[in-house]
């Protein structure tokens, strides 16, 4: 997801759950993209639930303001944004038997700059 703000722009990569509603409403989930319908053709993963749905918010999303931002101690993050869209972004790991630490999201305050905020599991 990127932000903008006149010549700014931040930007934030998420690899773990994450999902967008609004009124009560879910909208999309990064689980969405599991859904893969092979039987029509789906060549290069678009043809599943995740883009269909990122289709009919996306004309509705983007724009908003981030109003706000949440976290709780586990680093899981809410964005509130204008309209009344939210995005929750959720751990999705626990300690894993292979590995320590597994990104869960990137944030890079600038995408011009170097400096990265990354959250492990």
């Amino acid at each position: 997801m990127n932000f903008a703000k006149e010549d700014f722009t931040s930007s934030l990569h998420i690899q773990c759950f994450y999902r967008i509603h609004k009124n009560n409403k879910v909208l999309v989930t990064s689980q969405d993209y599991h859904t893969f319908d092979y039987d029509n053709g789906d060549e290069d993963g678009t043809n599943n639930d995740l883009w269909k749905n990122l289709n009919s918010i996306s004309n509705q999303i983007e724009g908003n303001l981030v109003t706000q931002v949440l976290m709780n101690k586990l680093k899981d993050i809410s964005l509130f944004l204008s309209r009344d869209f939210q995005i929750d972004i959720l751990i999705s790991n626990s300690k894993s038997n292979f590995e320590d630490m597994i990104e869960q999201y990137r944030f890079l305050p600038s995408i011009e700059d170097s400096d990265h905020i990354v959250v492990y599991n």
